[in-house]
Parts: structure tokens; C-alpha cells; sequence
């Protein structure tokens, strides 16, 4: 009897270790891409990126109830009051962010709709704050939230309760912060890119995720583009969303595009940028895409070569 349990024992073990084995080695072919991506050294702009993405999956809650984003309200102000940062411009910006979600709350909150919406924008800033993710995180969740509340808000001028938010918003600023210093940043064009029509845009974290929603991320953030000049339609509508916003007040986009080169010589662009924020840097040729990356003004790389 003794030698049946065995058995059957053994058996159960085997057929479990086989449907273990089968989950965790399941042959899904071998992805040439998938291998390059996980072993090739990344741009600092890609693997900022990706955390930033990492921090926006793990907040998306899916749908939020009244009560539960009235308690998500309550603990966002409890975690305003209670921030440590060492990053002296962050707490201003809570505050602001703060001052926003509650003013707005008796037209968010019992609207599915807008109350989806606001708190999904608004969480990963909780999140990245109570599971400290770094200042670099948080701060910058603080800006994409800020833009992107005000792009919602806008895209719904029709709902007339909605619409006043933009006052509201518009009260509460979320800037640059103030004692931040700002330095040159740099864009060097050899004699061969700088004799073509040449367009330099600075963005933002919030414009760049807007604006490359028609454009191959994988593509972006390396420095030069590979195959630029395939990618017509797409660098037009990037050059668009980036133009838009570069004629705005709120400066979410510098626009600076040099004058004509006729000395056949390398060219430097030099533009002051505020060093609280990470900057996106587009260089266009002919009004493709050419170049892209991500830039820390007064770091120690303070300029970029585009050939």
C-alpha cells in the first residue's frame, strides 16, 4: 500500500513539475528584436522613458468610484503635507496640483467619465511620491499630470462646468522652479546638415508624449534617426503638435530655427534652458525628423553634435 501512495505520489510530482516546466519555459520562438532591445545600452532619455512608463502601469487602477477618489483626494492632501524632498521646487507644485483636484472636485467626482480621467492623471504623482521613486520621477509627474490636466480640460470646452477648471488651472501654475539655474544648451550642425532648412524645437515631458503618438518611439531619444527620411508623414505631425504649442504662452515648446548657413561652415544653436526640467531636444532637417534626444541642462554634456 505504501509502495501505491509512492507511486501515485511520484506521479503528481512528475505531471507537476511537467506543467510547471511548461509554463516556465514555453518556447514563444526566438524575437530577434526582442533580444537586441533586452541586451542593447540604451539612451539616458530611452531608460528614463521607460521608467516613467513602469511608473504609469503600475498606477492604472482601471475604474475609480466616488467614494474611492474622494479618499484618493484625502490622501493626496495628507501626502502633500507630509512630503520630504530634497528638491525645494516639488512641494510648491504639490500644492498647486493639490489645489486643482479639489477645486475641480464637485464637476469631477460624479462624473465617471471625468473622474476616470483626472484621477488617472493625477496617480502616478501619489504613487511616485509614497513608494519613492526619486525626485527626478515625482518631479516629473508633477509636470506631465499638470500639462495633461489642461489638455483634458480644454479638449472638453463643451461641457460648460468642466470648462471653468481652465481658470482654476490657470490659477495654480506648476512651473519651472524659481532658484533652478538655467544654462545654454548647445546644438552643433556640421557644414552638410546646417545647409539644408533646419528646425530646432526644445519640448517638454508632456509635449513629447503628446507629440510622438504618430511617430515609432523605438526610434526616438538615440540621437541620429535611422532611415529619417522615410518617416514624412510622421515627422510632419510631430513638427505640427510641436509648432502648436511652441506659439503658446505657457512656453510647453521652444521653437528655434537658425538663419540661412552661407558660409559653408559648422553652425552652433544655442538656447537657454531651465535646468528644474528635462528637455527634449528635435532636430528637423527639411521637415524630417533627423535627430532626438533628451537633455539635463547644466549637466556635465551640455551640447550635442548633429552631423
Amino acid at each position: 500500500m505504501k509502495r501505491a501512495h509512492l507511486v501515485l505520489g511520484l506521479f503528481f510530482l512528475s505531471s507537476t513539475a511537467i506543467a510547471q516546466s511548461k509554463r516556465i519555459y514555453s518556447d514563444e520562438g526566438f524575437d530577434t528584436k526582442k533580444v537586441e532591445k533586452l541586451y542593447s545600452i540604451e539612451s539616458p532619455g530611452k531608460q528614463f522613458c521607460s521608467r516613467m512608463a513602469a511608473l504609469y502601469k503600475v498606477s492604472d487602477s482601471g475604474h475609480i468610484t466616488q467614494n474611492e477618489y474622494n479618499k484618493f483626494l484625502l490622501d493626496f492632501d495628507h501626502m502633500v503635507r507630509s512630503l520630504n524632498t530634497g528638491n525645494v521646487s516639488i512641494p510648491a507644485k504639490l500644492v498647486s496640483i493639490s489645489n486643482i483636484l479639489n477645486e475641480i472636485n464637485n464637476v469631477a467626482y460624479n462624473i465617471d467619465g471625468h473622474r476616470d480621467a483626472i484621477y488617472h492623471l493625477a496617480a502616478p504623482i501619489y504613487k511616485a511620491s509614497t513608494e519613492n521613486w526619486g525626485d527626478e520621477v515625482l518631479n516629473m509627474s508633477i509636470a506631465n499630470a499638470y500639462f495633461n490636466l489642461r489638455e483634458y480640460v480644454v479638449s472638453m470646452a463643451n461641457d460648460v462646468k468642466l470648462s471653468r477648471a481652465l481658470a482654476v488651472i490657470d490659477r495654480n501654475p506648476v512651473g519651472f522652479g524659481p532658484t533652478a539655474p538655467s544654462c545654454d544648451y548647445a546644438v552643433s550642425l556640421n557644414p552638410a546638415a546646417s545647409k539644408d532648412k533646419i528646425d530646432i524645437f526644445f519640448s517638454n515631458i508632456g509635449l513629447f508624449y503628446k507629440a510622438t503618438k504618430k511617430y515609432p518611439v523605438d526610434g526616438l531619444l538615440a540621437g541620429p534617426i535611422i532611415g529619417w527620411e522615410g518617416y514624412k508623414d510622421e515627422s510632419e505631425s510631430l513638427m505640427n503638435i510641436l509648432k502648436a504649442h511652441a506659439d503658446m504662452n505657457n512656453n510647453t515648446a521652444i521653437h528655434v530655427q537658425p538663419t540661412e548657413n552661407k558660409t559653408g561652415k559648422s553652425m552652433v544653436v544655442k538656447q537657454d534652458l531651465n535646468s528644474d526640467a528635462k528637455w527634449f531636444v528635435w532636430v528637423f532637417r527639411n521637415n524630417k525628423l533627423y535627430y532626438s534626444y533628451m537633455v539635463e541642462p547644466c549637466s556635465d554634456v551640455s551640447r550635442c553634435r548633429v552631423n
